[in-house]
């Protein structure tokens, strides 16, 4: 009986942990690995957040004048490769967006 409730409680822990996403950066033939990555509970919650980071990093570029033509965010989980988010396709607005809950 114990056995069953340990192997039901691993299960049931697999089950509720939300996947890991890794926000790599291509820059060119260049990846930068995001070693940690986020916990996240979708792909949609994770494309939302690499959307607000290419905006970030675009600000910040043209607070120094620099460009990110062509670079990527490339959206990953253990599985590998999920998206490819183009930091130029999502505009610095100036504002940061409400996160939807």
């Amino acid at each position: 009986m114990v056995r069953f409730r340990t192997a039901t409680l691993i299960g049931w822990q697999r089950l509720l942990r939300m996947p890991k996403f890794y926000f790599h950066v291509r820059k060119g033939n260049e990846l930068i690995e995001d070693p940690e990555g986020m916990d996240l509970p979708n792909v949609v919650t994770a494309r939302a957040e690499a959307i607000q980071a290419a905006r970030d990093i675009q600000a910040e570029k043209v607070r120094f004048g620099t460009d990110v033509e062509g670079d990527l965010f490339e959206i990953w989980d253990e599985n590998g490769l999920i998206e490819s988010v183009p930091l130029r396709e999502h505009p610095f607005t100036g504002t940061r967006e409400a996160k939807a809950d």
